[in-house]
């Protein structure tokens, strides 16, 4: 039903929706149960059946491509599609142009005399031009590469009951993908006699360096991580598109070389997006930072990037940390989370004091943020230190200084 489900993209919205949180739900609540099963039980016989449950799931989401990604579909959802509504709003006001323009361009208003356009005739056929022909596909192709490079500029709407009732389903689904990578770690520290540790405490890193590299490369395949890496499914184009400017391959516009489902996620690390719903339930913000700094620590199990501080290399030793690393934006995303959060936390607004549940979940989602760099500083130093003091790309001086400044307002004050 999950897979079904996704290929249809919410035609029948109201009994989708209660499956597909069904089974989400249902899911995550079973690894999670058997996670506690497995550690805490007194039986053996128990620990054992709770085991092999555990695992069998683990297996099938991470061996089937299909419902891995339904679930990573789900979790970026509102995301994605926000993502195609945008690039569609553009390409619908090129195609307009570009026709108006090009249409009885010669014939004159039969009371004045005067070109069709008047004082404006200059601008819109300028306009038209560069939407015409070939133009409108490559315009179209630069501005949704752009708005994959600044994922933020993405305005997520979260008003409408249905647009709420996919960021719930968005929730779910990341906190399958949570618990998924949990008890993926779970079962390879118990393949090397680590039951009851953590990846935190460093058990696994008193295994010599060739088995902690074939380790985290288990890791990443039994995880969520490699299917939160991998390239995000292309929405279908809405009708309203296809109505405008056909059904052809220049319909919908999506990034060229596809974009990450990491890089879609990392648009709900806004503090825009840390506050709760209509009926109380934190939005999704809190748990995509657990979610990628699980990622992070998944890829850095085998010592993270090796030398990534010398001479300003990216990634030494490692070939999917600079993925990720251009899936975050070199860091931006979480710098401008943090940097947001810290704002407001650190600002005496008496509305948001007020609003007292808001102002907890910005707390909340403020300390998961700064685990988030915990684990950067521990695996990924460069990471750590773009986001600590910004990609120097986007960011200059002052904005450099203004994270570290903020930090210690927080500390200060609280």
């Amino acid at each position: 039903p999950l897979q079904s489900a996704s290929s249809t993209l919410f035609q029948n919205e109201e009994a989708q929706d209660r499956v597909v949180y069904a089974v989400l739900s249902a899911l995550q609540t079973i690894l999670k149960s058997m996670k506690s099963v497995a550690t805490l039980h007194k039986s053996p016989t128990v620990q054992k059946s709770a085991r092999c449950i555990r695992d069998g799931i683990v297996q099938t989401l991470s061996t089937s491509t299909a419902l891995g990604n339904a679930v990573v579909w789900y979790a970026n959802c509102p995301i994605s599609l926000s993502l195609r509504n945008t690039i569609e709003k553009y390409i619908v006001h090129q195609s307009i142009t570009a026709t108006s323009a090009g249409n009885n361009d010669d014939v004159e208003n039969i009371d004045t005399k005067r070109p069709k356009y008047g004082a404006w005739e200059s601008v819109v056929k300028r306009a038209g031009t560069n939407a015409a022909g070939g133009n409108i596909i490559r315009r179209c192709t630069l501005y949704a590469r752009e708005l994959e490079e600044n994922i933020h500029r993405i305005n997520i709407e979260s008003g409408a009951e249905y647009q709420m009732t996919r960021l719930r389903l968005a929730r779910i689904a990341l906190n399958l993908l949570l618990q998924w990578g949990r008890n993926a770690e779970d079962i390879i520290l118990e393949r090397h006699g680590c039951v009851g540790h953590s990846l935190d405490d460093g058990a696994l890193r008193k295994l010599p360096q060739v088995v902690l590299r074939e380790t985290a490369s288990d890791l990443r395949a039994l995880g969520p991580c490699r299917l939160l890496l991998s390239v995000a499914v292309v929405p279908t184009p809405s009708p309203s598109l296809i109505s405008v400017v056909g059904s052809g391959t220049h319909c919908l516009r999506w990034p060229p070389d596809g974009i990450s489902n990491i890089n879609l996620l990392s648009r709900y690390l806004c503090e825009d997006n840390a506050s709760s719903d209509a009926n109380g339930e934190v939005l999704p913000s809190i748990h995509t930072s657990e979610v990628i700094a699980m990622c992070l620590q998944h890829l850095g199990v085998a010592g993270g990037i090796h030398g990534a501080l010398s001479g300003g290399v990216i990634g030494e030793g490692s070939d999917v940390v600079p993925d990720i690393i251009r899936a975050l934006g070199g860091g931006a995303q979480v710098h401008d989370a943090i940097l947001k959060s810290l704002v407001v936390l650190n600002s005496d607004s008496t509305t948001l004091s007020k609003n007292k549940p808001d102002r907890r979940c910005i707390l909340s989602l403020t300390l998961r943020l700064l685990d988030l760099v915990a684990v950067c500083i521990a695996h990924h130093p460069f990471l750590a230190r773009n986001i600590l003091i910004g990609p120097s790309s986007s960011h200059g001086v002052l904005a450099d200084n203004e994270l570290i400044h903020q930090l210690v307002l927080a500390v200060n004050k609280f």
